[in-house]
């Protein structure tokens, strides 16, 4: 429920509620390909909301998403926190081309909320 309701939340209580997430799996607490999906999902949705709320733990969540194991059911969310990352990075040749990839095969609806700097 968390994962699809970010955007009701304001941003203290978002930082709350991704503090007690990052710490609670960053213990090694991952253990099933349903919860992978759902950290993806929480933290790709959390840096999406950083982009329009002041939020704390971007780079913490981002770090989180890493450890999550690549999998085709996360391999979106993972492509999308790298795009995040090479945005704090000013990396624009790589996240064209990761806008580029998402397009081609008929994810445009989300290259079109994709910000495309900070």
């Amino acid at each position: 429920m968390f994962f699809n309701s970010m955007i009701a939340f304001n941003g203290n209580e978002l930082d709350y509620y991704m503090y007690q997430i990052i710490n609670y799996y960053n213990q090694g607490n991952i253990n099933s390909t349903e919860i992978e999906e759902l950290i993806a999902g929480i933290c790709v949705n959390y840096v999406f909301n950083s982009y329009t709320k002041n939020l704390k733990y971007v780079s913490e969540s981002l770090k989180l998403l890493d450890r999550v194991p690549m999998t085709p059911e996360v391999f979106t969310y993972k492509v999308l926190g790298k795009y995040f990352e090479n945005i704090s990075k000013n990396n624009k040749q790589d996240n064209q081309e990761i806008r580029e990839f998402l397009s081609k095969y008929g994810l445009s609806s989300i290259v079109n909320m994709l910000p495309l700097s900070k």
